[in-house]
């Protein structure tokens, strides 16, 4: 645990001696523990145990939660998948497969990680990790029984489509966002041309082997991008379309827990060369994270303004800080830090903007297949930093149409913005 806690550019030794530093104060109190002896102990410690506290953790903090956890009676989880790089050694390897790019396989190996988070406490009552190669879909059909009944489970286009709408039955509700480039979803262009805002349509099981299926469809405007965001769930129409938009919107704080795990918590940062270390490491982020969340709720709590919310990223430094003490204290001492720990978190308010306030923009190379119809201004007139420059200096203004641009005063064509014919 204290890993996860410490810069992860630091080794062993420096982590160890951090450690029994903060653990017995006094110098005469620290034990003599060297590295290599550290590690001959963690390849001992099954990941198993790490596993069972993370779901024990979440079940408490549900538990204690509950009455103000609940979205209409029902848990409210967020699922999304989060691809780590892993270190490179034969073990590993053996399990987990590298990124392909252009037919060439990178160095590190990579890990697919689905998380399930409540998003109304921030318990991760579920967590699998998978090869990078297996698709979203087989691992939430693998995990699905995860997925408490009475729930309803949000998540992104990566989820959508007939096969994943199966699986949500013994009252399991879902909202996800719908795809509708491909032929699977024709259904969902279909509602768009109609102009409805509101409907129920029927999802034809194109290999004949699940019956039809009734799915209600929610028009949620445009993102930032310029793409019509359509919602796809199971729950009747006394849930009102308005209240669906707004809960859809809290799916980006698993968005954020990604951010903060990879750029606060340095996940990818291990201390092990074996699939037992990293997975140890993984789901003691997952316990460091979930103690940090239960810290925000707390404080969340006893704000009364709407809309305004505490600093998780100040429950997570704090959590760092007093991370021994929370694990080795008694029940009083354990209070108190608590106590300490919610008051200083409350210092930090702001108010809540989900999503993202800038559109995404792409860093690859303009091409004439990269920007279609249905994209922004500001996507199709992407350009790279380099390419600017190149642009700027023969005076050429980029055209809208199939990422191509062209000079108003001559018939210049430059294409990718690389090369003028």
């Amino acid at each position: 645990m204290s890993l996860t806690r410490d810069s992860k550019e630091n080794g062993f030794d420096i982590i160890i001696s951090k450690f029994f530093q903060e653990l017995h104060p006094e110098p005469a109190e620290r034990p003599s523990v060297t590295s290599s002896a550290l590690s001959q102990r963690r390849k001992q410690i099954p990941y198993e145990i790490f596993e069972g506290i993370s779901h024990d953790l979440a079940s408490r903090i549900e538990r204690n939660f509950q009455e103000t956890s609940l979205w209409n009676g029902l848990k409210v989880y967020a699922i999304d998948t989060t691809t780590i790089t892993l270190p490179n050694s034969e073990e590993i390897a053996s399990k987990f497969q590298t990124h392909a790019t252009y037919g060439r396989s990178a160095y590190y190996p990579q890990a697919k990680v689905l998380v399930g988070m409540n998003l109304m406490n921030g318990a991760i009552p579920f967590l699998a990790i998978s090869s990078y190669e297996v698709n979203d879909h087989s691992i939430l059909k693998a995990n699905i029984n995860k997925i408490p009944e009475n729930s309803l489970t949000i998540g992104d286009r990566g989820f959508s489509g007939h096969e994943i709408f199966i699986l949500f039955e013994d009252n399991r509700f879902y909202l996800l966002r719908a795809k509708a480039g491909t032929v699977s979803h024709a259904p969902v262009r279909i509602f768009l041309r109609s102009g409805q805002k509101d409907a129920w349509v029927i999802f034809k099981n194109r290999d004949k082997k699940h019956a039809d299926l009734e799915v209600r469809l929610i028009c949620a405007g445009k993102d930032k991008e310029g793409s019509d965001i359509v919602l796809a769930t199971n729950l009747p129409m006394k849930y009102s379309s308005e209240d669906l938009k707004e809960l859809y919107l809290k799916r980006w704080m698993i968005e954020t827990l990604f951010n903060r795990a990879k750029n606060i918590l340095k996940i990818e940062k291990f201390h092990s060369m074996s699939i037992n270390g990293i997975k140890q490491e993984i789901f003691a982020w997952a316990i460091t994270s979930m103690m940090s969340y239960g810290f925000a709720k707390t404080a969340n709590d006893q704000i009364k303004e709407k809309h305004m919310s505490c600093s998780v990223k100040m429950a997570i430094e704090l959590t760092k800080l007093h991370l021994l003490k929370l694990l080795f204290s008694d029940m009083e001492t354990l209070k108190t830090i608590t106590k300490d720990i919610v008051c200083e978190v409350l210092k930090t308010v702001y108010r809540v903007r989900y999503a993202r306030k800038f559109p995404r923009m792409s860093k690859q190379p303009v091409k004439r297949w990269s920007n279609g119809n249905q994209r922004t201004e500001a996507l199709k007139n992407q350009i790279r930093p380099q390419q600017k420059s190149f642009i700027e200096h023969y005076g050429i203004k980029p055209m809208t149409n199939h990422g191509k641009y062209f000079d108003d005063s001559s018939d210049i064509l430059l294409t990718k913005g690389l090369t003028v014919e």
